[in-house]
């Protein structure tokens, strides 16, 4: 029987996870997936713990009761942010629990849900019955850990980054990791590579020589690409504007950049292949059901609807332009997560009147996947 290695990948609103079994070759084969959607919304489950115990109901178990799930010898966690911390793959125990939190307030939509699953998981390892099975945290920001010092430190009083840590950690490294990796294998003379990620969080990476010398998402991953529901780049200023005039709370900062703003806050929705329907554009994914709502095709709606596109495409071209211009040139393109790989229409609005800088490029479009990137990593510790 192969050993197992069980992968959870913890988002927002959603949970995922993957099994693989190691053969003779101690190569990776998909043993086993599942997903739950919709946490916290009135259509999914109330939280991540509730959403844990129904996928555990697909092992046909009723709890986290890893310990029958034969020849398991490790379970990997994808962790947005360690901060200057953690970034290399860590053993979890009740001590790095408590030092991740630390965190949770510059990571809001994924650092909390991951570790209220890595909790769940662990208050029963070691019990009656239950089998101690080492958890690892793998980390988002670890690609990109060595990044050049111009690119990683910001233009602020340098004892920010000095004494505080202030800088460019890079967010979606696992994701452009595993995509980068697809590529080189495929094409030896891939050296200057621009990764583009573009799901409900989005972050475009540019790689040289197989290092990632720059990356959108900085500090926190509110920087960079307008997303679902945050900002992206925006004039640090607006906010200092918006308190002083009490337009706004200090405390609704987070809620406004990391929740109400994006595609989100133009249109109204926060899912890609919703604004699509609502601007009268193509939706490729034959499982959307539009929603129905009041004005929902309105002319407003469908107005603001296609500028969130349009704007979202807009600063994707931007960052292409900068990047190429870093690099020296693009020999390869990668498009991947839900919009990436989802949307041709979303694509062919990118490359639109970029062949001046495009037209050698080569268009990959690859599907991610996060869960074995974190297993080989596992599987790298495990072999010491």
């Amino acid at each position: 029987m192969n050993n197992k290695i069980l992968v959870f990948n913890t988002g927002s609103t959603t949970l995922k996870y993957k099994l693989f079994e190691l053969n003779e070759n101690n190569d990776l084969i998909l043993f086993k997936k599942g997903m739950v959607e919709d946490i916290g919304q009135p259509t999914g489950p109330k939280n991540h713990k509730m959403a844990l115990s129904i996928l555990f109901q697909g092992f046909g178990l009723g709890e986290p009761y890893l310990g029958k799930i034969e020849n398991l010898i490790a379970i990997g966690h994808r962790v947005v942010h360690g901060g200057n911390e953690f970034y290399k793959p860590t053993v979890i125990d009740k001590n790095v629990i408590s030092k991740l939190k630390e965190y949770n307030s510059i990571a809001p939509l994924h650092n909390p849900h991951i570790l209220e699953v890595m909790e769940d998981i662990l208050s029963h390892s070691g019990k009656e019955g239950h089998r101690n099975i080492p958890n690892y945290a793998i980390f988002d920001s670890s690609y990109f850990i060595d990044i050049p010092e111009v690119t990683r430190v910001y233009p602020l009083p340098y004892e920010y980054y000095q004494e505080n840590k202030i800088r460019r950690y890079g967010f979606h490294g696992i994701s452009h990791e595993y995509v980068v990796n697809a590529v080189r294998n495929k094409y030896k003379t891939a050296n200057k590579i621009i990764s583009l990620h573009l799901g409900g969080g989005s972050s475009i990476c540019a790689v040289k020589n197989g290092k990632p010398i720059d990356i959108s998402m900085g500090f926190t991953p509110l920087e960079g690409l307008m997303m679902s529901t945050r900002s992206g780049d925006i004039d640090a200023g607006i906010i200092h504007y918006l308190i002083e005039k009490k337009i706004i709370k200090h405390d609704d900062v987070d809620q406004i950049l990391n929740y109400k703003s994006g595609l989100y806050g133009i249109s109204g929705a926060e899912d890609m292949r919703e604004i699509l329907h609502m601007a009268g554009l193509k939706v490729e994914d034959p499982k959307y059901s539009p929603k129905i709502f009041p004005d929902y095709l309105s002319d407003e709606r469908k107005k603001r609807a296609r500028l969130a596109i349009d704007m979202f495409v807009y600063r994707i071209k931007k960052y292409i332009g900068a990047y190429y211009t870093i690099l020296g040139g693009c020999d390869t393109l990668i498009f991947t997560a839900s919009m990436g790989t989802g949307s041709s229409v979303i694509r062919n609005m990118i490359l639109e009147n970029m062949d001046i800088i495009l037209k050698d490029t080569i268009i990959e479009v690859i599907e991610t996947d996060e869960e074995q990137q974190i297993a080989k990593e596992i599987i790298k510790i495990m072999k010491g």
